[in-house]
């Protein structure tokens, strides 16, 4: 009887370790994780070339463009000399500010002009000569570029077929927010007819906006920026 005890005393000491290691080998360590997503929402800078009174006389087919070819009656078969409204603005359509420009390109050709008494301007020698003039609006905000003025020469004929200039409004144009009119009209030059039969001819403005934050620090006068558009769309 006494070895059978040191039998089940034996047994029963194993049972004990091996309940030991069991309860060790499903022990867990405390843990966690956690994730952080962080939205930034991404601005946008768009803008609107607009017209209004331009635009409203071509809308309304009582009063101008009878003829359906979205051209004023006023702006058609335009005599030397005469005044045609034309009123060029930009509204930032976009939802971060920016500093706006204008760029207009008014047509150029060698003709013989007159003064408004009638006598011949250049001894009457046909010369280069802008065919619209414009004055910018009185108290407005734009201001011409002087530096980006360009003659522009056919490189066929090598005769100045156009002049372009460049303004930029002297303030950061807020979102919704719209610029004063560059001008409110342009006026035909004194051309001694026969000398300009083309059936029609074109002012060109180009409109153009880069971000006001964040820009590149040593200037915060905005006809500096007209450079960074330039450069970042050589290509278009």
């Amino acid at each position: 009887m006494k070895k059978m005890n040191k039998k089940v005393k034996a047994v029963l000491c194993t049972a004990s370790i091996i309940g030991v290691v069991g309860v060790a080998g499903v022990m867990a360590y405390f843990t966690d994780t956690d994730n952080a997503t962080n939205t930034i929402t991404i601005g946008k800078i768009t803008i609107d070339l607009t017209e209004p009174l331009w635009d409203a006389t071509v809308a309304d087919k009582t009063n101008g463009d009878k003829n359906n070819n979205n051209i004023p009656d006023y702006a058609e078969n335009v005599a030397p000399n005469t005044t045609v409204t034309k009123d060029p603005q930009v509204q930032n359509t976009g939802i971060n500010p920016a500093y706006v420009y204008l760029k207009v390109t008014i047509p150029a050709k060698e003709v013989i002009t007159a003064n408004e008494n009638g006598t011949l301007k250049n001894n009457g020698n046909a010369v280069a000569t802008q065919l619209f003039t414009y004055n910018l609006e009185e108290n407005s905000k734009w201001v011409e570029i002087e530096g980006e003025r360009k003659t522009n020469i056919n490189t066929e004929t090598n005769k100045i077929e156009s002049y372009t200039y460049v303004y930029y409004y002297n303030q950061a144009l807020a979102p919704n927010a719209t610029t004063d009119k560059l001008f409110t009209q342009v006026k035909y030059e004194n051309v001694i007819e026969g000398q300009n039969d083309e059936a029609t001819v074109n002012i060109d403005i180009v409109a153009y906006a880069i971000q006001s934050d964040n820009l590149p620090e040593g200037t915060t006068i905005p006809q500096a920026y007209t450079t960074l558009y330039t450069n970042q769309h050589a290509n278009d």
